[in-house]
């Protein structure tokens, strides 16, 4: 009698599928703003806007030193489509979701480099930050990841300890 296989846990199809939609949003929200580069939307008067901004600098408006850039880039890249895979393996779906989303935000970032010479950013905070959606999904990936790191790691140190 053949084996059946274990049912996929909802991890499997769920983050996917909203990776896409950040991706589908991110690229949509882009693409408006390159067409129309005159918009200007006030979000909240004197705080927050969206308007057309192509950075053709590195995060953070870091100058762009185009060898260095893209040999950093494919090797965060592989390593982290190598981490990516060992998370699928071992079923780690916290790590897997964190990673999909960073590396959706960085492939979305880095068609604009290819397709337009910069990314294209258009959400715009007083204080000079100018982000897009796939900003927000690489900076929330990274930043939930180390949260888990760390506490991932705290929990080892107290049941060690124990």
């Amino acid at each position: 009698m053949p084996e059946t296989p274990l049912p996929k846990p909802i991890w499997f199809w769920l983050v996917p599928f909203l990776s896409f939609l950040v991706f589908v949003g991110d690229r949509l929200t882009k693409g408006c703003f390159v067409t129309r580069p005159d918009i200007q939307l006030q979000l909240i008067p004197d705080w927050l806007w969206l308007q057309l901004h192509i950075n053709t600098q590195m995060a953070l408006s870091l100058p762009l030193f185009p060898i260095l850039y893209y040999t950093l880039t494919l090797a965060i890249l592989f390593a982290l489509v190598a981490q990516l895979v060992r998370a699928f393996q071992k079923r780690q779906s916290v790590e897997f979701s964190l990673i999909v989303f960073i590396l959706t935000g960085a492939v979305s970032n880095l068609m604009d480099r290819f397709y337009y010479g910069g990314v294209i950013d258009f959400i715009t905070i007083r204080f000079g930050s100018v982000f897009n959606i796939a900003d927000i999904a690489i900076v929330c990936g990274i930043g939930l990841w180390i949260i888990r790191l760390f506490l991932h790691d705290r929990h080892k140190k107290i049941s060690t300890a124990s």
